[in-house]
């Protein structure tokens, strides 16, 4: 069995998760925080680089149970008998459970990593890269709301330089100007789509989305590889809390 194959629990595999009001201690915040940087940080030396999302989903997992053996971790959780709604990984120690969402949007890069070979194509839709990071933030609002976790974290890794740059001054407005993840900007309240563009409807993708919480978008940096294409990689998250109130707490992502 390889160590991946230690956390590649069934989806079906129980772990009991118990519901709690919706008010995340200060401790779920800070241990969810400080658990995400620190798998990011030992990553960014042993995994410069991921084939796919569900590569950085396994590696998360299991780099995450590296460091902290005596936690439980759970991929693919199913969320309802009712629905296929999945959360990417559940975590469970001290009490505390965490819920994380992965996103690992790519563009075009052909390299090497210690002789294993990287083929990532260009995915393009930078708008549906934006938007699908901040509906996972929305997502883990309405999962710690529930009581299904104390606290989620929303990670986004990528190595598109579209998603952290700021838009071009004097630039027609884009119609995911809303959903824009450039360095500094807070995300909060409503934000839609604007323009013309309808592409959403027919994708049943909403026409807006309503956040609880404000978060301040950072950028870290991850990794760089040597190759043909971007070799850049950058992360950022999103801390997600609950107050008694039932609102989000403000969390930088840094």
């Amino acid at each position: 069995m390889t160590a991946h194959a230690n956390v590649r629990a069934s989806p079906s595999a129980q772990m009991t998760v118990p519901r709690h009001p919706p008010d995340s201690p200060p401790r779920a915040v800070e241990a969810a925080a400080e658990l995400t940087s620190r798998v990011m940080e030992s990553l960014r030396t042993s995994r410069p680089a991921f084939h796919t999302e569900a590569d950085f989903q396994h590696a998360f997992a299991w780099e995450s149970h590296v460091l902290r053996p005596e936690m439980k971790v759970r991929l693919e959780r199913r969320l309802s008998a009712q629905t296929n709604d999945r959360l990417d990984l559940l975590f469970a120690a001290d009490g505390l459970t965490i819920a994380v969402e992965l996103k690992y949007p790519v563009t075009g890069l052909d390299a090497t990593v210690d002789d294993e070979p990287f083929v990532l194509r260009k995915q393009g839709a930078e708008d549906r890269m934006r938007f699908g990071y901040i509906w996972d933030i929305v997502r883990l609002e309405r999962l710690v709301s529930a009581g299904v976790a104390d606290v989620g974290v929303a990670v986004l890794l990528t190595n598109v330089v579209q998603l952290w740059e700021p838009p071009k001054p004097n630039k027609r407005v884009a119609a995911d100007t809303e959903f824009r993840l450039y360095e500094g900007r807070e995300l909060a309240q409503r934000l839609a789509w604007t323009g013309d563009a309808v592409w959403w409807h027919k994708e049943k993708v909403p026409e807006a989305v309503e956040l609880a919480g404000r978060y301040r978008v950072a950028w870290a940096p991850y990794s760089i590889v040597p190759g043909t294409g971007r070799g850049e990689f950058r992360w950022t998250k999103a801390v997600v809390a609950a107050t008694p109130a039932g609102e989000a707490l403000f969390e930088p992502t840094a």
